[in-house]
This record gives C-alpha cells, sequence and structure tokens, in this order.
C-alpha cells in the first residue's frame, strides 16, 4: 500500500476553454482554479450540472489536454505530461468491465499487467486482499455482469487499486446507487484514503450521511470555486458572506443552492473574489526534479509480448464464457450452406448447369463477406469502453491490443467458414481432389479474411449501424467489378482500372481456377447437347450481360374526378409539401415568392404576377415578414410560406406531410386555419397530422385513420366516436377524440378493432380502368414547365450576391497562396538553375486550383438538394435548366478566383511577360479549374460532403501520379502508361510547360558559373516532353469537360429518381 508520508495534489490556474462552431468564440468551463487536495482525507468535488467537476477530472488526470493551461503537481513538483498517469489513476462515471469474467478473474488479469514483475503468489495475495478490503469476498465468483451496482463501482476502484497509485480521481462513484450502496461505496473509499492516498470524488448531492464521510470539500459554480476546505467548515464560511444556511436543511443541498445562484448576486460574488484571491502567475522551474523522481518510470509493467500473451488468454476466456455469437456464427454459416446445397444440388459436374454453378462460388463469397464481416464491425464497438479506459491508465500498449484482436479472430474465421466449405463443396458435387479443395477452401479463407480486417476497420471507426451500411458499400462496387456480373473482356475503359484493384474479383477469379483450371477434364452432359460441353469454351464466355432494375412495389389506382392520372402528369394537378420545410434561406420571402412566380405562372404578365404574390401574402398572414431572409422567419411562417409557394400554380389537389409538426398549438391553429380556408375555396387538401388537440380538430372536415397500413375510419369529423361505438369501442367523457383515435388505431390483436377493420375494407374492389385515353384528351394543352433556364439564373446569381460569403473566402485564399507560393518560388521563372523548381511551382499551381475549385463545388448540390428535389418533383423547372444554371453561374467564381491567382504568381514568379504566353497558361489553368469544378459537381451529386472530399482525393492521387510530373512517360511501366494517356492533370501538365518554355522561347538566364539545363531542348528532353502540343493538350481538356459535364447531367438525374 502506499506510503504514510503526507503528500498533496496541487493546481494552480487551471483553465479550459471550448471553441463554438457556429460562431467561434471560446467559452471557458472551467477559469483559472487552483486548489490542493491532500493525502490521507477523502475530497469532494461538489456543483451543479455543468459546473466543471468531470472536466476537472479529466484535466487533473490528463486525459484532456487541448485548450489546458495552468500547472500541476504533486508533492510540490510539476507533473510531466507523459508520466503523470503513473501516478494518477481516473476512475470514470461509467463502470466499464468485462462481462464474462467473474469479479475474482478481472482483478487476476488487472493484477497480470499491473504487476508484471510480481510473482504468481504476490499477485494472488494482492487481490485477495482487495476482495477483503472492498467487500467483493462474497461476490468474488460472480459473473461481473450480474453484480449490484455498489459492488460495480467498487471492483472498478479496485482494478486501479492493484497498480497503487499515489491519487485517485472518481467521477461520481455513488451515480445510479441507492442510498446504503452508494454509503458503502464511500465508506470504502474513505478507508482507502485514509492508508494515505489523495483521492477526489465527484458527488452529484449526497445525503447527510454520506456528507459525514468526506473530510473535504471543493466546491464549484460555473466552473469557478466557490468553496475548498474541511467539510465542517463549508456553512461558517458561507454565512460569513451572508449566505445563512437554514435549520434541519442538508449543507449539500444548501451548497448546490448556492453554486446555483445568480451570478449576479452580490453575495456569491464577493464569494468567489474572495475564493479567487490565491490566484497568481508563478512559473515553476523545476521540470528537471520530476526526472530524478520517475528515472524508473516505465509506462507498462510488461513488455508489449507479455502483454499480448495475458490479451489472447483473457479474450479466450471471454469467448469461451460468452459463446453465443460464435455459435450462432456457426449455426447460420451451416443453415446457409445447407440451403445452398439444397439449391443447387449436384451442380458441380454438369456442363448444363455450369452458370449455376458459377453463382454458386460467387454467392460462396457472399455468404462468407456477410459472415465474416458482421462478426467483426462488433468487435471493437463491443469493448471499446474497457480498452480505451485501460489503454488510458497504462494497463497495456496499443500494439499488443492489435495483435490480440487480429490473432483471436483468426480461429474463429477458420473454423466457421471451413464448416460452410466442406458441406457446400460436398454437396454441390465439385470435384473430389484435394488440391482443388485445398485451393478453393484457401480463396474463401483469404477472402474471409479481408472481410473481417475490414469489419475491424469499419468497426474501430464508426457505430455498428453505420458499419454494416458502409460495409455493404464496399462490397457493391467491388462485386460489380468482380468479373461474374460484367467480364473484363466487357468492361468500358472507366470500369476496368478498378476492376484490376477489386479484392471480390480476385477470389472469384481464384475459386473458378481451383474449380475448373489445372487441366480438368470436361464436366458430364446429362443431356443430347450442351452449348458448354467444353469448359474451354464456357470460360471464355462467362458473362451476365442483363442487369435486373429496381421496380416499384406500389400497385392500386389514383384518379382525379374519376379519371385515371398517369404517372408523367399527375403533379401538373397535384402538390405535395413535404414535412421538412426547404427554403432559399438567402431570399427574403417576397422574394421566394416572385421567382416561384416566374416559375410557375411564366405566360402572366409581370402585373399578374406581382397580383398573385400580394394576394398570397395577405392569405397567408405574411406581409409582415415580406422583407425578411426566410432563414430568419418563425416556424409557423416558414410552414405558411412554402405551402403558399404551391398554391402559386393553383392545384386542384395538395398534399401536407404534417404541416404542424414542430409548431407551438397557436401557430400550429393559424396554418391549420389558413389550410382549410383554401379547402374552402374547391381544392382537395389533405394533411397528415399527428396528434391534433380538441381546437385543431375543429378545424378538420374528415378524418382517414389508419392502422398498420390499414384503414380503420374515413368519414366525418363528428362521425368518427358513433363509428367507434358501434364495434364496442367507447371514448371517455372528456377525452380528445383525436387521442382516442390513436389509442384504437395502437391496439394489439384486438377483437373489436378486427371487426372494424373488416367492416372498412368490405367496399375494396378489383375494377379495371381503361380509361387512359380520357386523361390525353383532358391534357391536351398540358405543360410540364413554364419558363426556361433564364429564370433559374437570376435567382441563383441573387442567391450568390446575397450570400457570398463562399466566394470571398475563396478568393481571399487564393490571393493568400497566391503569395505564399510567390515568395517560395520568387524569381525563378527565368532562372536555368532553377528549372526544376519552376516544374514544381506549375504542379503546385494545379494542386492549388483543383483544391480551391473542387472544395466549392462539391458543396453546391448538397447546399441546396432539398430544394431542388421539392422543385423539381413539383414541376418548377427542368432538370436541364438547374443542370445549366448550375454550370453557368459557377463559372464567373471559377474565373474570378482562378485569375486573381494566376497573375499573382505569374508576375511574381518571374513568368515570362509577354500577352501570349500568359494567356496560354491562363486559359490552361482555367480549363484544368473546370475540369475539377465539374469533378466536384459530379461527386457532390452523388454522396455526401465529407465521402465526395475524399472521392475527390482519390481521384487526384492516381490523377498526379500519371501526371508525368512524378513519373515521366519514357519511365512509366506498361501498366502505367495506359493511364497516362487519359490522365486530365497531364495534359494540363503538358499545357502549361507549353505554354511557358514553348513555341521558341529564348534560353534562360544563367546566373552561375555553369546550369546543367542551360538548354531549355535538353530540359525538356529530360523530363520526356521534348515535342509540346498546347492544341493537343486543349483538345484533350475539352473531352474531359464533356465526358463530365454528361457525367454530372446523368447523376444529378439519378438523384431526383432515387429521392
Amino acid at each position: 500500500m502506499s506510503s504514510g508520508r503526507e503528500f498533496d495534489l496541487s493546481f494552480r490556474n487551471i483553465s479550459y476553454n471550448v471553441m463554438q462552431k457556429h460562431d467561434h468564440t471560446h467559452t471557458a468551463i472551467i477559469k483559472n482554479l487552483s486548489g490542493s487536495f491532500r493525502s490521507g482525507r477523502l475530497v469532494g468535488i461538489m456543483g451543479p450540472s455543468g459546473a466543471g467537476k468531470s472536466t476537472l477530472l479529466n484535466v487533473l488526470s490528463g486525459f484532456k489536454k487541448a485548450n489546458v493551461t495552468g500547472e500541476l503537481m504533486v508533492d510540490g513538483q510539476l507533473l510531466s505530461e507523459r508520466r503523470s498517469r503513473k501516478l494518477v489513476s481516473y476512475t470514470q462515471q461509467e463502470v466499464n468491465l468485462w462481462r464474462s469474467l467473474t469479479v475474482e478473474e478481472s482483478l487476476k488479469y488487472a493484477a497480470e499487467f499491473k504487476l508484471g514483475k510480481s510473482s504468481t503468489e504476490q499477485k494472488m495475495a494482492k487481490v485477495r486482499e482487495l476482495l477483503e478490503v472492498l467487500g467483493l469476498e462474497s461476490c468474488a465468483d460472480t459473473l461481473t455482469d450480474v453484480i449490484s451496482g455498489g459492488q460495480a463501482k467498487r471492483l472498478s476502484i479496485g482494478l486501479e487499486l492493484l497498480s497503487d497509485p499515489k491519487v485517485m480521481l472518481l467521477d461520481e462513484p455513488t451515480t445510479g446507487l441507492d442510498s446504503v450502496s452508494a454509503y458503502q461505496v464511500l465508506a470504502h473509499v474513505r478507508e482507502l484514503a485514509a492508508r494515505g492516498r489523495v483521492i477526489a470524488c465527484v458527488i452529484h448531492q449526497p445525503n447527510s450521511q454520506q456528507l459525514q464521510l468526506i473530510d473535504d470539500l471543493f466546491v464549484l459554480a460555473r466552473g469557478r470555486r466557490i468553496y475548498s476546505g474541511p467539510t465542517n467548515g463549508m456553512v461558517p464560511r458561507f454565512a460569513s458572506f451572508g449566505l445563512h444556511c437554514p435549520v434541519s436543511y442538508n449543507p449539500a443541498d444548501y451548497a448546490l443552492d448556492i453554486a446555483s445562484l445568480d451570478q449576479e448576486d452580490d453575495r456569491l460574488k464577493r464569494l468567489m473574489m474572495d475564493e479567487e484571491k490565491d490566484i497568481f502567475d508563478y512559473k515553476c522551474s523545476i521540470l528537471n526534479r520530476i526526472k530524478s523522481v520517475d528515472d524508473s518510470y516505465q509506462r507498462y509493467s510488461l513488455t508489449t509480448f507479455q502483454q499480448l500473451g495475458v490479451l489472447l488468454r483473457r479474450t479466450a476466456l471471454c469467448v469461451a464464457k460468452d459463446s453465443y455469437q460464435l455459435k450462432a456464427r456457426f449455426l447460420i454459416n451451416i443453415v446457409v450452406a445447407f440451403l445452398i446445397s439444397i439449391a443447387f444440388y449436384n451442380t458441380g459436374n454438369n456442363a448444363d448447369r455450369l452458370l449455376s454453378n458459377t453463382a454458386v462460388l460467387i454467392i460462396s463469397l457472399y455468404a462468407i463477406f456477410f459472415s465474416s464481416i458482421v462478426s467483426a464491425v462488433l468487435v471493437y464497438p463491443r469493448e471499446s469502453a474497457c480498452f480505451v479506459q485501460e489503454s488510458k491508465n497504462n494497463w497495456y500498449s496499443l500494439k499488443a491490443y492489435y495483435w490480440a484482436k487480429i490473432i483471436i479472430e483468426i480461429p474463429t474465421l477458420l473454423i466457421s467458414s471451413l464448416v460452410y466449405i466442406v458441406i457446400v463443396y460436398y454437396f454441390t458435387a465439385q470435384p473430389l481432389e484435394l488440391f482443388r479443395f485445398v485451393m478453393f477452401a484457401g480463396m474463401c479463407l483469404l477472402f474471409g479474411w479481408i472481410s473481417q480486417m475490414i469489419g475491424l476497420l469499419l468497426g474501430s471507426l464508426m457505430s455498428v449501424q453505420t458499419s454494416v451500411f458502409c460495409s455493404i458499400m464496399v462490397v457493391v462496387p467491388t462485386s460489380l467489378c468482380s468479373g461474374f456480373f460484367i467480364p473484363l473482356r466487357d468492361a468500358s475503359i472507366f470500369l476496368r482500372p478498378l476492376m484490376y484493384v477489386s479484392f471480390v474479383r480476385y477470389a472469384f477469379e481464384g475459386s473458378l481456377s481451383a474449380i475448373y483450371g489445372y487441366d480438368r477434364p470436361d464436366p458430364e452432359c446429362p443431356e443430347v447437347f450442351c452449348y458448354f460441353g467444353k469448359l474451354r469454351k464456357f470460360l471464355s464466355f462467362i458473362s451476365l450481360p442483363e442487369l435486373s432494375y429496381e421496380k416499384t412495389d406500389v400497385t392500386g389506382e389514383v384518379m382525379v374526378d374519376r379519371q385515371l392520372l398517369s404517372e408523367r402528369r399527375s403533379r401538373k394537378l397535384v402538390s405535395y409539401t413535404q414535412q421538412e420545410v426547404n427554403l432559399w434561406r438567402s431570399l427574403t420571402v417576397e422574394e421566394s415568392l416572385k421567382f416561384a412566380a416566374e416559375f410557375k405562372l411564366g405566360k402572366s404578365s409581370p402585373e399578374q404576377k406581382r397580383a398573385k404574390v400580394r394576394e398570397l401574402l395577405e392569405v397567408l398572414g405574411l406581409e409582415t415578414c415580406a422583407d425578411t431572409l426566410t432563414g430568419d422567419i418563425s416556424g409557423g411562417q416558414a410552414k405558411r410560406l412554402s405551402i403558399g409557394l404551391e398554391l402559386l400554380s393553383d392545384p386542384k389537389v395538395m398534399l401536407l406531410d404534417e404541416p404542424t409538426t414542430g409548431l407551438d398549438s397557436v401557430s400550429a391553429y393559424q396554418v391549420l386555419g389558413h389550410v382549410r380556408e383554401f379547402a374552402a375555396r374547391g381544392r382537395v387538401i389533405a394533411c397528415v397530422i399527428h396528434q391534433p388537440n380538441s381546437q385543431q380538430l375543429q378545424l378538420i372536415d374528415d378524418l382517414f385513420v389508419l392502422a398498420r397500413g390499414r384503414r380503420i375510419y374515413s368519414g366525418p369529423t363528428n362521425g368518427m366516436i358513433s363509428r367507434f361505438a358501434c364495434f364496442g369501442l367507447h371514448c371517455p367523457v372528456s377525452y380528445n377524440p383525436a387521442d382516442y383515435a390513436l389509442d384504437i388505431a395502437s391496439q394489439e390483436e384486438d377483437d373489436r378493432l378486427k371487426r372494424l377493420i373488416m367492416d372498412e375494407e368490405k367496399d375494396i374492389f378489383d375494377n379495371q380502368y381503361s380509361t387512359l385515353d380520357h386523361i390525353k384528351s383532358s391534357y391536351e394543352s398540358y405543360e410540364r414547365y413554364s419558363l426556361t433556364t433564364f429564370q433559374q439564373l437570376r435567382r441563383t446569381a441573387l442567391c450568390v450576391a446575397k450570400d457570398s460569403f463562399q466566394l470571398k473566402a475563396r478568393v481571399l485564399i487564393n490571393i493568400l497562396t497566391a503569395f505564399g507560393i510567390s515568395i517560395a518560388y520568387y524569381n525563378i521563372g527565368n532562372n536555368a538553375d532553377r528549372l526544376i523548381s519552376n516544374t514544381a511551382f506549375m504542379i503546385l499551381s494545379q494542386y492549388v486550383i483543383f483544391f480551391s475549385s473542387v472544395a466549392s463545388a462539391v458543396l453546391v448540390y448538397p447546399r441546396e438538394s432539398a430544394c431542388f428535389v421539392q422543385e423539381s418533383k413539383n414541376n418548377w423547372y427542368s432538370l436541364k435548366a438547374y443542370y445549366w444554371a448550375k454550370i453557368i453561374i459557377e463559372l464567373p467564381t471559377l474565373f474570378i478566383s482562378s485569375l486573381v491567382y494566376i497573375v499573382i504568381v505569374y508576375y511574381f514568379t518571374s513568368q515570362p511577360l509577354e500577352l501570349f504566353r500568359f494567356v496560354m497558361f491562363a486559359g490552361m489553368c482555367l480549363l484544368f479549374g473546370w475540369i475539377s469544378q465539374m469533378l466536384g459537381l459530379f461527386f457532390g451529386s452523388l454522396m455526401s460532403v465529407q465521402t465526395s472530399a475524399f472521392c475527390t482525393i482519390m481521384v487526384l492521387i492516381p490523377s498526379y501520379l500519371c501526371s508525368g510530373f512524378y513519373v515521366p512517360l519514357r519511365d512509366a511501366s506498361i501498366f502505367l502508361r495506359p493511364l497516362m494517356y487519359v490522365s486530365f492533370v497531364r495534359y494540363a501538365f503538358e499545357g502549361s510547360l507549353s505554354a511557358i518554355y514553348g513555341y521558341d522561347r529564348p534560353d534562360p538566364e544563367c546566373p552561375v558559373m555553369f546550369c546543367y539545363f542551360g538548354k531549355l531542348r535538353k530540359y525538356l528532353g529530360f523530363i520526356s516532353m521534348p515535342e509540346l502540343s498546347y492544341e493537343y493538350d486543349v483538345l484533350a481538356l475539352f473531352i474531359w469537360i464533356v465526358f463530365l459535364m454528361v457525367a454530372v447531367y446523368l447523376s444529378l438525374r439519378r438523384r431526383i429518381k432515387s429521392e
């Protein structure tokens, strides 16, 4: 146990600030805290929620380091950040234990990690001592999963006690415990403190009995100290400032009341000022003393290899005790194996079923993939809390944990996968040759190992749900490139490079090789003729060119005025306002309506449009906020505006999804009042409404009530209660009918509800209409859109002008970057001794333009996708109009920001001051920026901002590798050379070189005695570009631009359909 000599943990001027994301200001969580915790005394840290109690412990323990200032000392000596955890242990509020181990086993393994140099007898003696001291002897053989909360708290403290820390910090050790258990925990903690340790614990609201166990208190209020000293001195201290504790009042509760006072309270102000008078700025210069104190310091008690051994033994024991997941994995693999065996029974040697047998191979890979990845993604999330706590408290290294996870998962993979492989291989009648089985099994196991590693990677990065989703996102493109769905010979020039890196393809080809390769005899033909009687013919043919496209699962009929409604034209009559309000936040309310009128009332005169806008502002009660930005109006006003935007086209049918969600009762009533008024003017209006109050229900004329997708009532609102009563469902007196309807719809297998549903559905009919010709005659004058691209451009330009932060930021960043590069490459443009540096300047300029262009472009679609999808689906404008507006409106931004950069760097790096060269260089940079922008638009329209940024980097890396700067064309391998002929970066780089060095430019000056590249021709030959063709490079870049423009259009079209 700890030494009897007294010492203390002291801290001076500790502050911790966090930056607010919305305005980038810094908020102080704890402010200039100073204090001292003495050994032998139990210190209780108190304060209301948000006072900074847990943050203080995180700082003192070293768990929180960023944005922390101040000094931390043990026994008067500054504590180095690297070694603080040897002296200080930190037990967090949440108890993290290995649920498959008993109490004694948990302590034994902790002793293995923490007491590495001790003998086995010494470790066991320490474990038995802690079981006795902590009162855990009675539950020593009980699993930690089933012990009480108090026992779990004491065990978590005991795990850290094994290393005999001088300082113990406990975060709310009594939280979640009853008063008896909380008292027991505090009593044990106080006993540990009495043995010569510094122990400080955050305690939220101790009762009077618990408070007697605490020797000293440290009370916080909004990150500032209001008391530090003996427990029995707190009440007199507060009283001296006019804060008198009432008789028979728990002093701890009174301390919390004072800490919760408004900081403008004069008494609390004076108390804080007096407490903080000892704040000082003393700078300690005794860091050298730490080294002498900790000369014997070892971060871990065991070597990495020894840690690995203990981790493997502990994990194996946990798996053996909690083998549910392992058994489930085996069982699922066996069941799936038998199902596949039944479906593909005896196909292995049948020439007439070779395609089916090939399907067995790819399906087997899928089965192993999902079996391996699903179990692997659970490994880290299942034990992450324990791992983080143990690692931060120096039980073992990350390296040891990593290898333990890799090694322990391999036997599970081998056994579960082999069970599946043996069953499928035998029952599908694959060739019974040992070498083929070994090859096939080996390929499947390697594939399973890859799948398992992907699962471990995803599981360590994100939640289980996201990991499973991402694993599917990994397998889909890799499977597409497997060679099963699209053979290599049929793959497009864009898909083929992906096929060379798809691990699914190599596993599939390896499986094919094991089953069909190595001079296997032709399979038997049970029919008169088998098209694939020869294996060679099958292996050269194998493909599935026809892909199944997703079909809708919606059936039934939709009619307006008893006429079937065509899918293409339905949106002219029907408008749909979604639950989420999507508005252009840079426009005012009136501007939003004006632009909507431009789109929807194209043939009307300007006066008619303005009159319609004014009418809607008046009808919807939006006149007072007409000039307010939509980003600043209230929720109710936003809901009304979203309805008004659709009203401009005067639809016959309006569908509203929860128009009152997120509104207070007054705003909800106003919105419903306006909606009812519109219905009274001759429209069909149906709205989903979640739980209307009695006042709102009076505004609803008819109700359509659903229960699990089936109708239980349709009719007038005032007839619903009597309808339900007919089936024995009586609404109580003074009960909101809407709430009662929800209660009925939420009932389980109720006989009365069943009879009600049966009666409601007796009018279901199967009439087949043949009146599609009626629709065509009714809509001969139908026009889907009213306007062209021009109005779209005007609105987008206005939004950009009103919200120009991104443009200004882009220009500013380009200017700063330009000056930075100009300083680095100042005056190198005509220096023969620095030609390589000048060439590096060109490739670096491309990097700048690429990231500047792509970073802003990937934000374009995500920023306005919700508005675009809603407006496009409600026929405001065509995809084509939106597409060209995006393309055109981004070009001025690209030209301005890029030209600013180009002019600065071109001048200060002393490139040739010839107009035609500047125009050529600028033109090449702008074309390259345009391609970068189109790439950003493409990725931004396909995926999230984060994924888009990642994908652009994944495109950039191989493109720059093939630019000709890093690997000249003459040195490129046979595999890299084809990529260099399609790399847009290479053509932009060559074009820049041509602009600067081509067209008979004189040799540059040589400022030293000898320049190796004194002749430009020699230098261009050295970088493998002796012949430069600017026109050829421009043509290649234009081809890329056209290709990407088509790709962006198709991606937007796909996004519209998917949404």
